[in-house]
């Protein structure tokens, strides 16, 4: 059935296998396993005076419908974030696949750079969480935005690139989900302009 077009959805983005495109770029392939046997689940998102509207309700119908198709590894709903995403991903393997007989988060240097990307994540949910408090109550965000943009250009693609490198070669394979999660992160770090876009931002914006 033909739906009738809603002017409100004429720049709407779509989010396909973890990369942002506009609605009249995003294409799925025919051989896509959501046209093939018809297994996809979505959710459409709306901002309504600069939030976005029941969030924890859309992500929690997102999450029972992946889990009755039966999808494996559906992220608890705090983990529906692509940094927050790949380190769970990371963690657990590295906690499921041995060396020498220990496993990989036995090891100091690797509990080291785990524990750098758990900070990375959990810093940038809380200026996440900050910029939206503050908006929601409406005061002035602009500073908490500014960070949480910054963080996310700078220790986002970073922390991603360690969740990689523990992983090994299985980091690399396209059937795994890691590379989506990378894949997100590249196009959400465009998106914001880079590094020294948001960097200099910061100093206009404190001068």
């Amino acid at each position: 059935m033909l739906q009738v077009f809603d002017e409100r959805n004429r720049d709407l983005i779509v989010n396909v296998d973890g990369h942002l495109s506009h609605r009249d770029r995003a294409t799925v392939s025919p051989f896509d396993s959501a046209v093939q046997g018809g297994d996809a689940v979505w959710e459409g998102l709306r901002l309504t005076n600069g939030r976005i509207f029941a969030l924890d309700e859309h992500l929690d119908r997102l999450r029972r419908s992946a889990h009755a198709l039966g999808f494996a590894s559906v992220p608890a709903d705090e983990a529906i974030t692509a940094l927050a995403a790949a380190l769970e991903l990371t963690r657990n393997h590295i906690a499921e696949r041995r060396q020498f007989g220990r496993p990989l988060a036995a090891f100091q240097a690797v509990a080291q750079q785990i524990a750098d990307v758990y900070i990375a994540s959990r810093t940038l949910h809380l200026a996440t969480l900050s910029a939206c408090w503050l908006l929601d109550t409406g005061r002035d965000a602009g500073v908490d935005l500014g960070v949480a943009g910054y963080w996310c250009a700078h220790e986002a693609p970073r922390s991603v690139r360690t969740c990689h490198h523990l992983h090994g070669g299985t980091g690399m394979d396209t059937s795994y989900p890691l590379h989506h999660f990378s894949a997100l992160v590249s196009d959400l770090v465009r998106y914001l302009g880079g590094v020294d876009y948001q960097l200099e931002r910061q100093a206009c914006s404190s001068t």
